[in-house]
């Protein structure tokens, strides 16, 4: 888990201003909506407590340490895009292992199989770990996407805009499953939407 802190927040590109004087204070534990229309910097937001985007000025902090000089990897957060991130021609089960296979720590292979199932069980997607993930539909890779975020246990979820692609009735199940994960994990998330209803419905607080 993590409190998340972003103090007077600007973002430049050349000549255009993303964000001005942004501040959040987003509870350890907590469901935190970023709500706003299309082209207002929460993507920008998003990235910038990932560590993909450095803020021209003002500061992130994570459990109350300025992280402005560490990188995604020592952020421990893991980052859900709208664009599902999976490899076509991997399994399910590949997939969801892949995030626990870094050159740097290594996993026990019994610790990243009890994982994997214990998120497959989670997601409800345990009748696909053997099936490749270009053969499944929108809302399977998606859940196969957030998967590989929760198997990994980070410290912060980021996810940008993960539903909108979805259909109106998979959209809805879907809020509910990551409301009820959210509460069971007791972790941090950070969850961007252009969707009023979105919000209101999964927020444990809107900004």
């Amino acid at each position: 888990m993590a409190h998340i802190q972003l103090k007077n927040i600007s973002k430049t590109f050349g000549n255009h201003t993303a964000l001005a004087g942004l501040n959040l204070d987003i509870a350890d534990g907590e469901f935190f909506v970023l709500l706003g229309e299309t082209g207002a910097g929460k993507t920008t937001t998003l990235r910038m407590v990932a560590g993909l985007e450095k803020p021209t000025e003002g500061q992130v902090f994570i459990d109350g340490v300025d992280v402005a000089n560490w990188g995604a990897a020592e952020r421990d957060v893991a980052l859900v895009l709208q664009q599902y991130s999976l490899y076509p021609r991997y399994t399910v089960r590949e997939n969801l292992e892949f995030p626990l296979k870094p050159k740097i720590r290594r996993i026990e292979p019994d610790e990243i199989k009890t994982r994997v199932d214990r998120v497959a069980k989670t997601l409800r997607i345990e009748h696909l770990l053997d099936r490749k993930t270009d053969r499944l539909s929108g809302g399977e890779m998606q859940r196969v996407s957030i998967g590989r975020a929760i198997v990994r246990k980070p410290r912060v979820f980021l996810m940008d805009e993960p539903l909108s692609a979805l259909d109106a009735k998979l959209r809805e199940a879907l809020r509910t499953e990551l409301k009820n994960i959210q509460m069971n994990l007791g972790q941090t998330f950070l969850f961007v939407t252009h969707d009023q209803i979105e919000a209101m419905s999964m927020g444990d607080k809107v900004g």
